[in-house]
């Protein structure tokens, strides 16, 4: 697992965003599983920082990928990724997702967070 922090910017939530989560392929190999809650720690236009109670079972030289969807500023967004790095926190776990966005997507990202913000503001 590698730890990757030289992002331009990353957002973090003031309150908890709660979404889903569910794995999607295994080392390449498409898989059926299901869903799990996720809360969205932070942000940015090419990643995502998840906490969840469950532990997945990630092993070196494995790529797992999931898709993960969650609501900001009542717009749902829903992406692909793969999980970089896992760390238990308390009695649950983070997961580091590198997301699989093209450009549409990181300029939504960034759209959303500045919405989010402004909203903020003005609470």
């Amino acid at each position: 697992m590698q730890y990757r922090r030289n992002e331009g910017f990353r957002f973090q939530f003031e309150k908890p965003v709660k979404g889903l989560f569910s794995i999607i392929r295994r080392n390449g190999k498409q898989v059926q599983s299901r869903s799990g809650s996720v809360t969205v720690i932070d942000i940015s236009p090419n990643g995502l920082r998840l906490q969840s109670p469950l532990e997945l079972p990630i092993e070196t030289n494995q790529k797992i990928e999931i898709s993960v969807s969650f609501t900001i500023n009542s717009t749902k967004l829903s992406y692909k990724g793969t999980i970089l790095w896992k760390r238990p926190v308390q009695e649950s776990f983070q997961y580091g997702i590198l997301l699989e966005n093209g450009e549409d997507e990181r300029q939504e990202i960034i759209d959303e967070i500045k919405l989010y913000q402004k909203r903020l503001k003005k609470e």
